[in-house]
């Protein structure tokens, strides 16, 4: 049985969403993208309450020198009595490429941080795969750069520990 439907109106004329997570008290967490015209595409992370209950939303805008901005992952890591969201997506740039963006944000949508990842594989468009959290509140993107892998890992702070991108064999499809 479904125990509630609910949907958000934030004033666009479509919206997408690409993943959910929940937390341990049953809030519900999911971004993907809203649009308000035929070229304005942003990223937007929406909370509800365990009663399905609206609670926030967040729109990731840069400015009009970005095609588009969509949420593909969402994450959510519980230290004590806090909550924090971690948000990944990609940034698409008029020339056509892309780049990772992630965003972490308070319970409450109050925006932490938000960090860039760019692989520096040229010629192609980045892409988030996945974004998880360990027992340290660390967070880990996953995706691709082109054909490449590549994972990162950036600290609660938001500073980068590490990334990689795996590089793939001559003649590899």
């Amino acid at each position: 049985t479904i125990d509630w439907v609910n949907r958000v109106n934030i004033g666009a004329s479509s919206q997408t969403a690409y993943d959910v997570a929940t937390d341990t008290l049953g809030n519900i967490y999911i971004t993907g993208s809203h649009s308000k015209g035929y070229s304005e595409t942003d990223m937007v992370t929406v909370k509800y309450n365990s009663a399905g209950q609206y609670q926030w939303a967040k729109t990731f805008n840069l400015s009009s020198d970005y095609t588009s901005e969509v949420g593909k992952s969402v994450a959510v890591y519980r230290k004590g009595t806090k909550t924090y969201i971690y948000a990944a997506g990609e940034v698409y740039l008029n020339g056509g490429s892309s780049y990772v963006t992630i965003i972490k944000y308070a319970s409450d949508g109050n925006q932490i941080w938000q960090r860039n990842y760019e692989p520096g594989i040229p010629g192609g468009n980045d892409v988030i795969t996945k974004v998880m959290t360990d027992a340290s509140g660390n967070c880990y993107i996953v995706g691709t750069a082109f054909t490449n892998p590549f994972v990162a890992k950036y600290d609660s702070a938001g500073v980068n520990i590490f990334a990689t991108v795996v590089q793939m064999p001559v003649g590899y499809s």
